[in-house]
């Protein structure tokens, strides 16, 4: 991943390692692995077709034993999204599972009203 602090996914990821640090978790590596292979794909696939759900995760993993996935559409910046992710329960669970230790971000532009598709893996 390109590390810039423009870069969206970049921003997700610092972001989400701020939210484990307050709750005492261990920072998460960042995966090119999960970006490459599953949620930058993902993102675009949502943002191209308009379908928005969850995708399998059991093809080949990056982690060995763990995976989650966090989804969102219509949020326009990083602060934005993890701040709806922090709000929705089983969201905010994914970003704090101690038990993972790997992240990869994706984010795709899109042309209907939701405008940005986000998604985070993990494992």
């Amino acid at each position: 991943m390109a590390v810039r602090a423009d870069n969206p996914r970049y921003r997700v990821w610092v972001l989400t390692n701020g939210e484990r640090a307050k709750a005492g978790r261990a920072a998460l590596k960042y995966s090119d692995c999960l970006e490459i292979k599953y949620a930058q794909p993902w993102a675009a696939y949502m943002a191209r077709t308009g379908d928005f759900r969850h995708q399998s995760l059991l093809q080949g993993r990056c982690a060995k034993d763990l995976t989650g996935e966090n989804i969102a559409a219509g949020y326009l910046t990083p602060e934005a999204v993890m701040s709806a992710w922090m709000n929705s329960p089983g969201h905010k669970e994914n970003i704090l599972r101690p038990q993972f230790s790997i992240m990869g971000v994706g984010v795709a532009d899109s042309t209907d009203a939701y405008r940005k598709y986000w998604v985070q893996n993990f494992g």
